[in-house]
């Protein structure tokens, strides 16, 4: 399926990439989800190598930046910055759509989202959105360097460790193949 020819649509959203750093000379990627009522499907994590900024096309959304709650609207934006966790929820009774500016591009954490949305149509996931299966939660915080806040210091160094194991690499590209290839 070619990117952002259609959306892909799960039971608890749509989702769909724009653009890649492919062609935006690797500055950004953009995705757009669409968040259906009372959703909230994006554990607080953060990501060290890139920030994401979150702008509402239509309806609104609630984000959970560290402490903070912030009310986004029609047109509104924000910026979380590397390493600050944050998740985003619609507590609304209507649709929320957004865009998500990745900054600077990358390739590996868009491998891993659509990897992510795979597992969840396959009923991989958790209500919460985390991956069921360990060795899936750690390919998927290894290719996006995802991390997740209460996992910090040691126990955190200790799952990035093994995230890079032959195992659970061998994981990732088993991931690759099912989610990600036909997806290209």
């Amino acid at each position: 399926m070619p990117l952002s020819d259609q959306f892909t649509v799960f039971k608890q959203f749509k989702f769909r990439v724009l653009k890649t750093g492919k062609v935006t000379n690797n500055e950004y990627d953009l995705l757009e989800y669409e968040y259906f009522p009372k959703e909230r499907n994006s554990p607080a994590h953060y990501h060290t190598e890139f920030t994401e900024k979150y702008t509402v096309i239509k309806g609104m959304m609630i984000m959970e930046v560290g402490n903070d709650f912030k009310v986004l609207t029609n047109g509104e934006s924000y910026l979380v910055d590397r390493n600050k966790p944050h998740s985003f929820f619609n507590h609304t009774s209507e649709n929320v759509r957004f865009t998500v500016e990745i900054r600077p591009a990358s390739e590996p954490y868009i491998k891993g989202v659509i990897i992510r949305q795979g597992l969840l149509k396959d009923g991989l996931c958790k209500k919460n959105g985390i991956p069921k299966k360990f060795s899936h939660l750690l390919a998927l915080m290894s290719l996006g360097k995802t991390y997740i806040p209460r996992f910090k210091g040691f126990i955190q160094k200790i799952m990035m460790r093994r995230a890079n194991s032959v195992k659970i690499k061998a994981t990732e590209k088993e991931l690759l193949k099912k989610y990600y290839e036909p997806y290209e």
